[in-house]
């Protein structure tokens, strides 16, 4: 069985190649049909991983958020069934000759509070591991997931980042009147606010949004918001903060983070930096701060958050974040202009790739 790939050769540089898709026993094999470029391939498309990270991992076909069909059936998924694609595929179900049980795998998939996607023998596609942009791929069918009636594609395409939020918090309890900062006023901290408020039902005079852009922040209809610019957050004030920016900002926002935070307050980070952020270690031991990375997210939250998006209200706000326009990808050329412009910035919300290669 044969797969046509969209690879990156190196920065802003696709070609199309021919590959014969793995035989795995077990294995279905899936067509690939909308992706959503995230944050993480850009960087590799526009070059700002690390040096050394580039060498390593280039050429590779990126993008590891999307849906699929089933072309050949595995497990109990039945062939046109439409499934997310689950990119993070553990070493105890991607090589059980190797790891034979999850207490053999690592800690991270032998403790569910460390959770799997944490785990040491992990194959990310887009990362350590080829992504979607391809005709067809094999796939463990223990890292699909079926989509429910009523959640249509282009929702259904933004779960693996929903479930990255989700994961962030779904064992964490917010007591009555626990004031909660998001910083950021991008599609990531949208969804993390959405979590928040539907899912984790923290009322809207609870949580607060801090951006930068008025008009960014007009979409957060379900909270409060505020331009840091004009009205910074109070500080001591917050018992929990969600750094959502990343980047050459991540100094600035944790270090604000940190200051509104009160005696024991908890400081989620989920934004990515390529460089080393200093951080002032005496607010985080006067204050007693708890700061916890976020990254990825087990194959088990999806089904979870795949019903979570039938609820109507829910369903209504996510359907906001992908761009008006979907990007047609049928070679190298459509690709590039579709990660040119998703890299321009010149937008808001989530860049949505319909794949229909020849």
């Amino acid at each position: 069985m044969k797969s046509t790939a969209i690879v990156l050769q190196k920065p802003y540089e696709f070609a199309i190649e021919e590959r014969d898709v793995s035989d795995v026993e077990g294995w279905a094999v899936v067509r690939p049909l909308l992706l959503s470029i995230c944050a993480a391939d850009l960087r590799y498309y526009t070059g700002y991983r690390r040096t050394e990270a580039l060498r390593q991992k280039l050429p590779m076909v990126l993008v590891h958020e999307g849906i699929g069909e089933i072309v050949r059936p595995a497990g109990d998924f039945r062939e046109g069934e439409r499934v997310v694609i689950i990119p993070a595929i553990p070493g105890y179900i991607h090589s059980p000759d190797k790891f034979p049980s999850k207490e053999e795998c690592c800690a991270g998939c032998a403790d569910e509070t460390l959770g799997e996607n944490h785990c040491t023998n992990i194959r990310f596609l887009s990362s350590n591991a080829d992504g979607l942009t391809q005709t067809l791929i094999q796939h463990p069918p223990k890292c699909l997931s079926r989509i429910p009636d009523g959640v249509e594609d282009n929702t259904a395409a933004l779960t693996e980042l929903i479930t990255v939020a989700y994961n962030a918090v779904k064992n964490v309890h917010f007591a009555p009147g626990a004031k909660v900062a998001i910083f950021g006023d991008g599609p990531v901290s949208y969804l993390m606010a959405c979590v928040l408020r539907f899912i984790k039902n923290v009322p809207e005079e609870d949580l607060h949004i801090f951006g930068m852009s008025d008009e960014k922040l007009s979409r957060f209809t379900f909270a409060r918001t505020c331009n840091v610019e004009s009205c910074p957050p109070k500080n001591d004030h917050y018992a929990y903060a969600f750094e959502c920016v990343g980047g050459i900002y991540s100094q600035d926002v944790i270090e604000s983070g940190m200051k509104a935070l009160h005696l024991g307050g908890s400081l989620f980070l989920i934004g990515v930096s390529e460089t080393e952020i200093p951080v002032d270690t005496r607010v985080i031991l006067e204050k007693r701060l708890t700061l916890t990375g976020v990254s990825r997210s087990p194959r088990q939250d999806y089904p979870e958050v795949l019903e979570r998006l039938r609820d109507k209200e829910l369903l209504a706000l996510v359907r906001s974040i992908p761009y008006s326009e979907i990007f047609d990808v049928h070679d190298a050329e459509s690709c590039g202009r579709a990660f040119d412009f998703a890299a321009s910035k010149k937008y808001w919300g989530k860049i949505l790739l319909r794949l229909d290669l020849s």
